[in-house]
C-alpha cells in the first residue's frame, strides 16, 4: 500500500462495524429472458452486497432442453456416485491453479438430469419452505449441481444449475457452507472463469459467487486467495460497464473489499479513475433503483479506510456526480439507498471543513429537513444511524453550521434525539447522537445553553448516567465529551454536574481517567476533571483529597505515558489545574513522585516528537519552580538532556514554556548557563542561538549582575573568537547599546574586555574580534563592511543581528543603509546583493526605493565582474535571439542574474501589499509586451508574484535562505 494512502481514524464506530454482513429477509427477482440475460427487479436486502433471490415462478421463461449423452443415468445413482467422488475433495486453496476449468468442461462427474434440474428450479422460486425441502434431498447429490453449473458446454443447463444454488443458499447460512463445501478446487476455479469471461453465463457465475461469499470472512478470504489480477480486473469491467452484471459484479466487489484493505488496493488499482467515474454515474444515470445502491454501497466501501481513496473520489465526484448522491440521501421512500449515500458522504465530510461547507450547502434546507427527520426517526434504525453520523461531522467547528441545525431541528426532534441519546439498551444510536450534541454544543455557544436547556434536570442525569457507565466505552466517551462542553462556559452548570455526579460519580470517571486500556474514554474523562476544577477551590480541594496518594500516581504515571500522547497530555493539565495557585498542593505533588516518576517527567518535557506532552510537562514544572530545593533537583537529571530542551525551544507550539523553564533553570547560575550555551553554540542554527541571547540579554538591561554573568559566559566559551564576537553582539544588543551614551558604551566594551578569557584563544585575535562585535552591536557598520579581518559570512552574521535589532533600521537609516551598498566600491555584488537582502527584510523601504533597487540591479549586470566597468555583455534582461551560441559559463552567469533579481523580490515580500503586486504584474506585462523584458524571466516573475498573492510568505522561510548561519 502506498505510504501516501493515509488511514482515516476516529474516535467513533467505524463503517464496517455498522455495516457488519447478515443474512438476507428478502431478496430480489431475478427475470431471465431467452438470451440468457439476468436482471434484477426487486429491491436489494440489506446485507453487505447481497444478491441472494428469493424469485416467483412466473419470473423465468421456461422451455424444454434435450437430453445430452453425458448427463446420468438417474438421480439415484448420481447421489451415490457423486457424494463418494465429492467426499474426499481438497478445500487447498493454493492448488486452484492446477485445475483448469476445461477439465471440469470435460464432464468429469456425474451431473443432475437437466429435467429434473427444471423442476427443481421451479421448486426452488415457491417459498424458503420448498427451497429447504429441495436442499434435505439433493444434499447428497450436490456435486451433481455443481457440476452441471461449471459444464460451459451446455450453458442453459448451467445457468439453471448456477440458478439453483442461488436460490438454494439465499437467505442460509447453513447451505452455503454446504455449497461451498462441496466446490472444490477445480469447480471453483471453473466458476471463476465464467465470472471473468465475457459469455452467456457470465452474470448468473458473478452473482453465485457474490452470494456464496456474502456473510462469510472465511469464505470471502478463500475467494480472494484464489483470484488473480486479471480476475479482479475482469470483475471491474463488468462492474463498469452496462450491462446486465453491472450490479452483481459491484456486489461481489463490495463484499471482497470488505475487511480487506489489501483488497481495496487491487480494485483501486483496476478501477483508476476511468472505472469509478463510471462506477460514480452509475449513481444516478442507470435508471435502476439496485445498480445505484450497489454503486453507492461499492464506492463508500472503498473510501472507508483510506484518505488517498476518499480524496480521489472527491476529486472525480464532478457536480452532477455530487449532486446524484445528495439526491440519493434524501430519498426517505428507498431507506438502502440513503444510508449508502449517507455513509458516502459521511466518508467525504472527514476530509475537510470546506468540503463539509459544500455538502451542507448542497442539501439545501429540504435536504437538511429530510435527514434530521432520518436521524430521529426509529423506524429505520440503519438510515437513522447514517443521518446521525454525517450531521456530527457536519456540526462540528462550524458555527454557523451548528446554529443552521439546530433551526431545523423541531421541538419534538430535538426532544428525540436527547431520548436516543440516552437510551443505553442501544448503545450504537446513542453513541452517535451523543457525538451529535457534543458536536452542537462545542461549535455554538447558542446552541451549548439552549440545549442545557433542552436537556432539563433529568435529561443532563441521564446524560451523567451515561458518561459513569464503564461498561459501554464508546457511549461514555461520548457522553463525557458533551457534559465537558456543555459546562466549559458556566460555573452554574459545572456546580450543577459535579453535584450530579456526587462521590461515587466522580470516583468513576476517575476509575475510567486512569484506566490506559480505554484511552480515549480517559482523555474525555480528564477533560471533564478540569473543567470542574475550574473556579472552585472547594472542587479543586475535593478532587485533590478524594485522589489521595495513589490516585496522584495513576495520574503521573498516566501523563508520562508518551505510548499514549493524548492521555499524558491531558493527564498533566489535569495535574496544573489542580495545583495551581497552591503552594501546599505543589509540594504535595512533589513529594509524591518517586524518583522514577521525576526521571520520567523531564523525559516527557523534553521530548520533541510529542510537543503537547513536553509543552504540559514544562508548564508543570515551572508551576513547581517556586521551591529551590525543587529546581535543584530537576538539574542533575535534566542536564543529559539539555540538547532535546534546546530543541523544544524552536517548535512554536512550546517555544515559549521551553524558553521560560531553560531561563528560570540557568538564571543567576553560571555553571548552568556554561552547560547551555554549550549546547547552543553545537547548533546547526546559529540564527536560534543569537535571538535567544539577545532576549537574555533584553533581561539583563536592568540587572548588571545577569549581564556580566552572561558576558563572562560568553567570553569564557568553548569555541572561536569570531563565534564570541558574534555572540557577544547578540547579547549587547539586547540590551539596546547602540542607544547608551558613548561613555556607557565604552565602559561596557572595557568591562568584556578585562573578562578572563579561557584556555587556548590568542588574545590579540580575541580583542580584534570582540571590539568588531561590539562595534556592530553599537550600530557602526562601517566597521564591520571594512573590517579585513572578517569573512563575508562573518559580516553577514553580524550585520544581521545589528539590522534585526528593535528600531535600528528607521525609514532614514534604511535608506541610508541602501544607498551606501549601492555606492560601495570594491565589494562584490554577490556580497552586495546578500547585505541588501538583510536590508529589505529587517528595514522600512518603500516601493520607490525597491524599484530604484530593481533599475540598479539591471545596470550592474552589464558592469565587467573584475573590473567593473560598464560594457555591451548580455544580461539576463538581453533579447534571447541576440544571444547565439553562448558556453556553460555564460550560461550560468545568466542563471545567477535571474536568481538574484528574483530574490530581491522574495526579500521585499513583507512589504508588498496586494495593490503593489498587481501593479508590478501589470508593470511586467507591458515591459514584455515593449519587448523591454524576455518573456521567460517575466513569466517566472509574474508567477512568483501571484504565488504571493495566493500564500502567506513565512517569514522563517526566507531567513533560512540567508548567509546567516554559514560558518567562517
Amino acid at each position: 500500500m502506498n505510504p501516501t494512502h493515509k488511514t482515516l481514524t476516529s474516535n467513533f464506530i467505524t463503517c464496517q462495524e455498522l455495516d457488519r454482513k447478515i443474512l438476507p429477509t428478502s431478496g430480489s427477482n431475478v427475470q431471465t429472458s431467452a438470451t440468457g440475460q439476468i436482471s434484477i427487479t426487486r429491491q436489494l436486502p440489506t446485507d453487505q452486497g447481497s444478491l441472494g433471490p428469493s424469485r416467483s415462478l412466473s419470473s423465468y421463461s421456461v422451455t424444454q432442453v434435450a437430453l445430452g449423452r453425458t448427463e446420468t443415468k438417474s438421480s439415484s445413482s448420481s447421489s451415490s456416485s457423486s457424494f463418494k467422488n465429492t467426499s474426499h475433495l481438497s478445500r487447498t486453496m493454493s492448488s486452484a491453479s492446477a485445475f483448469p476449468a476445461a477439465l471440469v468442461s470435460a464432464n468429469q462427474g456425474e451431473q443432475i438430469n437437466p429435467v429434473e434440474l427444471k423442476k427443481l428450479l421451479n421448486r426452488s422460486l415457491i417459498s424458503q419452505e420448498e427451497r429447504a425441502k429441495i436442499y434435505h434431498e439433493i444434499t447428497g447429490r450436490m456435486s451433481e449441481v455443481i457440476n452441471a453449473a461449471t459444464n460451459d458446454q451446455n450453458p442453459k443447463v448451467a445457468r439453471q444449475a448456477i440458478e439453483l444454488l442461488m436460490n438454494l443458499a439465499a437467505n442460509s447460512e447453513t447451505r452455503k457452507d454446504v455449497i461451498w463445501g462441496k466446490l472444490g478446487a477445480p469447480e471453483l476455479s471453473a466458476i471463476v472463469k465464467l465470472a471473468t469471461t465475457q459469455g452467456e453465463l457470465n452474470a448468473a457465475s458473478i452473482a453465485l459467487l457474490s452470494n456464496l461469499i456474502n456473510g462469510s470472512d472465511v469464505r470471502s478470504n478463500q475467494l480472494r486467495e484464489t483470484l488473480t489480477k486479471a480476475n479482479y480486473a475482469a470483475i471491474v469491467t463488468s462492474a463498469t460497464s452496462p450491462k446486465p452484471q453491472t450490479a452483481a459484479a459491484m456486489a461481489l466487489l463490495t463484499n471482497l473489499i470488505f475487511d480487506s484493505e489489501a483488497t481495496k488496493e487491487t480494485v483501486w488499482s483496476c478501477l483508476m479513475e476511468s472505472g469509478y467515474a463510471n462506477i460514480i454515474s452509475a449513481i444516478s444515470t442507470t435508471g435502476s433503483p439496485q445498480t445505484s445502491l450497489m454503486a453507492l454501497r461499492l464506492l463508500s466501501t472503498l473510501a472507508e479506510g483510506s484518505k488517498f481513496r476518499t480524496t480521489s473520489l472527491s476529486a472525480n465526484l464532478s457536480m452532477t456526480g455530487f449532486t446524484g448522491v445528495v439526491a440519493a440521501a434524501t430519498k426517505p421512500n428507498q431507506p438502502e439507498m440513503a444510508a449508502k449515500a449517507l455513509r458516502l458522504l459521511f466518508e467525504l465530510s472527514n476530509l475537510s471543513p470546506s468540503l463539509n461547507a459544500q455538502i451542507w450547502a448542497t442539501l439545501g434546507a429540504a435536504g437538511r429537513l429530510t435527514i434530521c427527520h432520518a436521524a430521529t426517526s426509529p423506524a429505520q434504525p440503519e438510515l437513522a444511524l447514517q443521518a446521525l453520523r454525517l450531521l456530527a461531522n457536519l456540526a462540528d467547528n462550524s458555527e454557523n453550521t451548528t446554529d443552521q441545525l439546530w433551526a431545523t431541528l423541531r421541538v419534538a426532534q430535538r426532544a428525540a434525539l436527547i431520548t436516543v441519546a440516552t437510551t443505553t439498551a442501544q448503545p450504537i444510536a446513542a453513541e452517535q447522537a451523543l457525538r451529535l450534541l457534543a458536536n452542537l454544543a462545542g461549535s455554538s455557544d447558542f446552541v451549548n445553553f439552549a440545549l442545557w436547556d433542552t436537556l432539563g434536570p433529568t435529561g443532563r442525569a441521564a446524560v451523567v448516567a451515561s458518561a459513569t457507565t464503564p461498561a459501554q466505552p464508546r457511549v461514555a466517551e461520548q457522553a463525557l465529551s458533551l457534559l465537558g462542553k456543555l459546562i466549559t462556559h458556566s460555573e452554574p452548570e459545572k456546580a450543577e454536574i459535579w453535584n450530579t455526579l456526587n462521590a461515587d460519580g466522580r470516583a468513576t470517571v476517575f476509575s475510567m481517567a486512569t484506566t490506559p486500556a480505554q484511552p480515549a474514554v480517559a482523555v474525555q474523562a480528564l477533560v471533564l476533571l478540569s473543567l470542574l476544577t475550574d473556579y472552585s477551590e472547594v472542587r479543586k480541594v475535593g478532587l485533590w483529597t478524594s485522589l489521595g496518594a495513589v490516585g496522584r500516581a495513576a495520574v503521573i504515571t498516566a501523563g508520562t505515558n508518551l505510548a499514549q500522547p493524548r492521555v499524558a497530555e491531558q493527564a498533566l493539565i489535569f495535574l496544573h489545574d489542580l495545583t495551581i495557585n497552591s503552594y501546599v498542593r505543589q509540594i504535595d505533588l512533589w513529594v509524591s513522585l518517586r524518583a522514577d516518576d521525576v526521571r520520567n517527567l523531564i523525559i516527557a518535557a523534553t521530548t520533541a516528537e510529542e510537543e503537547g506532552v513536553a509543552r504540559r510537562a514544562i508548564s508543570l514544572f515551572i508551576y513547581l519552580k517556586p521551591s529551590v530545593r525543587i529546581r535543584n533537583e530537576i538539574w542533575p537529571l535534566l542536564k543529559p538532556r539539555l540538547a532535546q530542551l534546546w530543541a523544544l525551544t524552536k517548535r512554536p507550539y512550546v517555544e515559549l514554556q521551553a524558553k521560560n523553564f531553560l531561563l528560570d533553570l540557568i538564571y543567576f547560575r553560571d555553571q548552568r548557563a556554561r552547560d547551555v550555551l554549550d549546547v547552543a553554540i553545537t547548533d546547526v542554527s546559529l540564527r536560534h542561538t543569537i535571538a535567544t541571547l539577545r532576549e537574555w540579554g533584553r533581561l539583563a538591561d536592568q540587572q548588571p549582575e545577569w549581564r556580566i554573568m552572561l558576558q563572562t559566559v560568553i567570553v569564557q566559551a568553548n569555541t572561536t573568537p569570531q563565534k564570541m564576537a558574534v555572540l557577544m553582539a547578540a547579547m549587547m544588543s539586547g540590551i539596546n547599546i547602540s542607544q547608551c551614551p558613548l561613555e556607557e558604551r565604552e565602559a561596557l566594551r572595557d568591562q568584556v574586555l578585562a573578562i578572563p578569557m579561557a584556555e587556548g584563544i590568542d588574545p590579540t585575535l580575541f580583542r580584534e574580534h570582540m571590539r568588531l562585535g561590539l562595534r556592530a552591536a553599537c550600530g557602526n557598520t562601517s566597521a564591520v563592511l571594512d573590517s579585513p579581518v572578517l569573512s563575508a559570512p562573518e559580516k553577514l552574521q553580524l550585520l544581521e543581528i545589528l539590522y534585526s535589532s528593535r528600531n535600528f533600521l528607521s525609514a532614514q537609516v534604511t535608506q541610508d543603509e541602501l544607498l551606501r551598498m549601492q555606492s560601495t566600491a570594491n565589494i562584490s555584488l554577490d556580497f552586495k546583493l546578500q547585505v541588501i537582502e538583510l536590508i529589505l527584510t529587517h528595514g522600512k523601504a518603500n516601493s520607490f526605493q525597491f524599484k530604484t533597487i530593481l533599475t540598479w540591479l539591471k545596470g550592474e549586470f552589464k558592469r565587467d565582474p573584475q573590473t567593473g566597468d560598464l560594457t555591451n555583455r548580455s544580461t539576463v534582461f538581453s533579447n534571447p535571439s541576440t544571444l547565439g551560441d553562448i558556453g556553460d559559463e555564460e550560461i550560468f552567469a545568466l542563471t545567477e542574474q535571474r536568481d538574484q533579481y528574483l530574490a530581491l523580490y522574495q526579500n521585499f515580500r513583507p512589504r508588498m501589499t496586494s495593490d503593489f503586486i498587481q501593479e508590478e504584474i501589470e508593470h511586467i506585462e507591458r515591459r514584455i509586451s515593449g519587448k523591454e523584458m524576455p518573456q521567460d524571466l517575466g513569466a517566472t516573475l509574474i508567477f512568483q508574484l501571484r504565488q504571493f498573492l495566493s500564500i502567506d510568505w513565512p517569514m522563517s522561510a526566507l531567513e533560512e535562505e540567508r548567509m546567516f548561519d554559514r560558518k567562517s
